[in-house]
């Protein structure tokens, strides 16, 4: 694996990162004021994880189409078990706010998802 194509996904998705920060700080603030989201915290994790996940994938990918697909499904599962947990902790800790939370970690999750793994792919291609 390059290592300048590691790089330059992780200023991809610093940039994803602060566009949809920024989007939802307004949103947040401005549009419907919703106190209490943790909107640093909640991209911190998405990004450390989702770079550490495009790692292990980019890597496996490198070695064979099967250890890909192990990476693929082991790094999904404990992806979604570290956001659950991190969800139904908050949603316990703030009820008030757990239903707006868990939509927009979602909605974030997915966007985290579809541009991981469409940078993956692209990157596999490109072997």
């Amino acid at each position: 694996m390059k290592q300048n194509s590691f790089t330059a996904f992780l200023l991809q998705l610093f940039g994803l990162s602060a566009i949809l920060y920024g989007g939802l700080f307004v949103v947040f603030t401005k549009v419907s004021v919703t106190p209490g989201i943790p909107l640093g915290l909640m991209f911190l994790m998405l990004f450390c994880i989702t770079a550490i996940s495009h790692f292990i994938l980019l890597n496996a990918g490198r070695k064979n189409p099967q250890a890909f697909t192990y990476s693929f499904m082991a790094t999904s599962m404990v992806r979604l078990v570290i956001y659950g947990i991190f969800i139904v902790l908050y949603g316990y800790k703030h009820p008030d706010i757990a239903k707006v939370f868990a939509i927009t970690f979602f909605a974030l999750y997915i966007i985290y998802t579809v541009f991981e793994i469409r940078s993956v792919l692209g990157s596999l291609k490109g072997k």
